[in-house]
């Protein structure tokens, strides 16, 4: 620990104190730089008499001064002044994940030692004890250094966001020049189209599109994954919900049909349908289950009772690849209805794609929305809705399916909940991106043109 020079208001060096004395500030020059500090620090001020320290606040002042006022109570007595200079430290960028406990995420430490006598003398007989100083509780303290934490954390995130902007940007850019140059000559992806329909009150409704040329990937009641055969069946173009979960009466059934796309951009092929298989097991009460088909790093979904699950959050697959197992305890139920949609690679020959597999693949993205129903999109989702609107991403809100306009709208790449069904404060918005690669897929490269690079440098 260090001892320091005091100076007073007259730039005077600071001998000590006489008793009685009233309103005294205490000046440490160079403190400041010596110690690289960048806040005000505090000061725990005591003589041989007291419990507990005054905690003071103080201030920086011109050319990095700083003044700390004395405690006039402390004058009243003759023992020597005793004095710390505290500084909290705040944690390290990759410790700022959790802000709750304020106190354990900084630590703190006494820099300097200052000891000052106070000589004795008679007490003025006009002395009039003024409180001069605001002394800091337990409670305060914890609020400042939780203030300096939210701003740390405020900077870092405006800095996050503004590299992410300049990202997408750049990747706008280069999406731009990739779609005009020759490097590419094919442009696939996969679209998806979604139809809704509202049951009347026996729980039947008419299928909105021809199911002899179209089968659905996905069949969603109010929002919960359905199973044909289970919880609806279709006869002569109509499906009639069966299930006694679902109301039977006035259920909106949501049809997600899912489509790979070959020069989307002119509209010259036909669409090729995706196909999905779907398989369902039941857990035991520890929420296990063997899995009810052969693990093959396959592209699949999975819902839990109906509600789409997450890997690693909401359920695990055992190491042998053999087994699923539900490690989320808000799933956990015992005998839980487990779902997996199993995307199947398509060997297509068409006019681009010559006896070649069209891999399926997907990424995952999640947030939470604030207290007003807004969440900024995570960045891939947030291009792609720039490029294509809707094309190859599904949203689903608390694991319940949502559809655009409806559930929520996408503005300025935040998402927006407008559905008051939800709670629109911490619901977990999740974005599925669906993907395409082909087999096989050779690229004829050249050198680029000049004028080529004069597009991208402007």
């Amino acid at each position: 620990m260090f001892e320091v020079t005091c100076w007073d208001s007259y730039d005077r060096v600071i001998e000590g104190f006489t008793q009685w004395d009233i309103n005294q500030t205490i000046y440490l020059k160079n403190v400041y730089d010596d110690f690289g500090l960048t806040e005000a620090p505090m000061f725990h001020f005591c003589n041989k008499n007291s419990k507990e320290a005054l905690v003071v606040q103080s201030t920086v002042e011109d050319n990095n001064v700083i003044a700390v006022k004395v405690p006039n109570i402390l004058l009243k007595e003759s023992y020597p002044l005793i004095a710390y200079m505290y500084v909290y430290s705040l944690p390290s960028e990759q410790e700022m994940d959790d802000l709750t406990d304020v106190v354990s995420s900084a630590s703190a430490k006494a820099l300097v030692a200052i000891k000052l006598a106070v000589r004795p003398r008679v007490k003025p007989s006009q002395y009039k004890y003024v409180e001069n100083i605001d002394s800091l509780t337990v409670a305060q303290i914890e609020k400042e250094i939780k203030d300096r934490l939210d701003k740390l954390e405020s900077e870092l995130k405006e800095s996050v966001d503004s590299k992410i902007s300049e990202l997408e940007e750049l990747v706008l850019e280069l999406e731009e020049w990739l779609s005009k140059s020759e490097i590419s000559t094919t442009e696939s992806y996969i679209t998806l189209e979604t139809y809704e329909v509202t049951t009347d009150d026996s729980g039947q409704v008419a299928i909105p599109f021809t199911s002899e040329d179209v089968q659905a990937n996905y069949v969603f009641v109010n929002g919960l994954l359905a199973i044909q055969g289970r919880d609806y069946q279709i006869t002569d173009n109509n499906v009639e919900i069966t299930s006694s979960e679902f109301t039977s009466g006035n259920d909106v059934v949501t049809f997600v049909i899912f489509k790979y796309v070959v020069d989307g951009k002119t509209g010259e092929n036909k669409p090729i349908k995706i196909s999905s298989d779907i398989y369902e097991t039941k857990t035991d009460e520890d929420g296990y289950s063997l899995l009810p088909f052969s693990y093959d790093n396959q592209t699949f979904q999975v819902f839990i009772n109906g509600v789409l699950a997450t890997k690693d959050k909401d359920y695990s697959i055992t190491g042998d690849n053999t087994g699923v197992q539900i490690v989320n305890s808000e799933f956990l139920l015992g005998s839980d209805i487990v779902t997996f949609v199993v995307f199947q690679t398509i060997e297509k020959e068409s006019d681009n794609v010559d006896n070649k597999k069209i891999n399926i693949s997907l990424e995952t993205y999640e947030t939470i929305t604030d207290q007003t129903g807004c969440a900024a999109i995570p960045l891939v989702p947030k291009i792609i809705n720039k490029n294509y609107g809707n094309t190859g991403i599904q949203v689903f809100i608390n694991g319940m399916h949502s559809v655009v306009d409806k559930d929520y709208v996408i503005e300025d790449g935040n998402i927006q909940l407008i559905n008051t069904e939800f709670s629109n404060y911490n619901d977990i918005i999740t974005f599925i991106i669906f993907k395409s690669t082909i087999d096989n897929n050779v690229i004829e490269l050249r050198p680029i043109t000049e004028e080529e690079l004069n597009n991208i440098c402007v």
